[in-house]
């Protein structure tokens, strides 16, 4: 799917700071006159919008699943690329296209994409449930509670973040004077049904605008408002995403682990929190 999709989701939870701060750094600066291309709203900080998909596995269609797996297996076919898979055996998992099922190896699990597509359709037939006397039936939805209910997820919402990367974003960047390339106007980080955006350009509520145009009917991500608010002074715009802190601060964005004084940090000029966990710092640079 990595190969095949330009999907918003982290590559690791782990590296998430890493990603955002990348993905930040990127963004072209805010306008002079502090404006939302879209909506002309005078922005006092960039758009940010923490919002997550909380029913996600429990409305999608697992029909519509099936369909975007397929044609995931279309584009991998037309590309010429291997119909064998490998599962290299480590500690950490590591999957490459490759290796022959005729073939015995030490070192892996090879199968075919044919193959895959029948483990898919089994997995979501998991669909019945004993209950004493009774059998109840999972009408709509995903399973859940196992590794492969991630997976499904982010092979449904990747394909419909593939879409909006590379076709429908030229529509919007066009329509609102917006960078053609998406990466310099907005930045979509996705883990599982966590989902964060930030803009330069556009203010928060252009920013959950355009998360519910590339979604469409297939989940709702719903923002959650209190995941970011203004410190005191209105100087400092906090945002909470999963077990990360976001400090953003005259042009500055840093990212602390879940601490529970952050406010009280803030008021100080502290730049990079003091080990065990140590993330980037970076400053944009303004517009003359």
């Amino acid at each position: 799917m990595d190969t095949n999709l330009q999907h918003f989701a982290f590559s690791d939870l782990s590296k998430a700071p890493e990603e955002i701060l990348s993905g930040y750094k990127n963004l072209d600066p805010m306008p002079v006159d502090r404006r939302c291309k879209r909506c002309g709203t005078v922005m006092d900080s960039p758009g940010v919008v923490i919002s997550d998909a909380g029913q996600a596995f429990e409305v999608v269609d697992h029909n519509l699943l099936q369909t975007y797996h397929s044609k995931l297996n279309e584009i991998a076919k037309a590309r010429g690329q291997p119909n064998a898979i490998s599962v290299l055996k480590q500690t950490k998992a590591c999957v490459e296209l490759g290796g022959s099922i005729c073939q015995k190896y030490v070192d892996r699990v090879v199968f075919t994409r044919e193959t895959l597509t029948q483990f898919v359709k089994a997995v979501l037939l998991m669909r019945f449930y004993r209950l004493s006397f009774f059998t109840a039936v999972q009408l709509s939805g995903i399973p859940t509670g196992g590794p492969w209910g991630p997976v499904a997820l982010a092979l449904l919402f990747g394909f419909f973040e593939h879409e909006f990367r590379t076709k429908r974003w030229k529509s919007f960047a066009k329509l609102w004077g917006l960078p053609k390339r998406i990466t310099k106007a907005l930045f979509f980080g996705r883990y599982e049904d966590d989902l964060i955006g930030i803009s330069n350009l556009l203010c928060a509520s252009c920013v959950s605008k355009l998360k519910d145009l590339m979604y469409g009917t297939v989940a709702k991500f719903d923002d959650d408002e209190k995941a970011i608010k203004w410190d005191p002074q209105h100087t400092t715009l906090l945002s909470k995403y999963l077990d990360l802190r976001l400090v953003f601060r005259s042009g500055n964005l840093s990212i602390f682990p879940n601490i529970g004084n952050l406010e009280a940090i803030c008021k100080s000029d502290v730049r990079l929190i003091v080990k065990p966990v140590s993330y980037t710092h970076l400053t944009l640079p303004t517009k003359a």
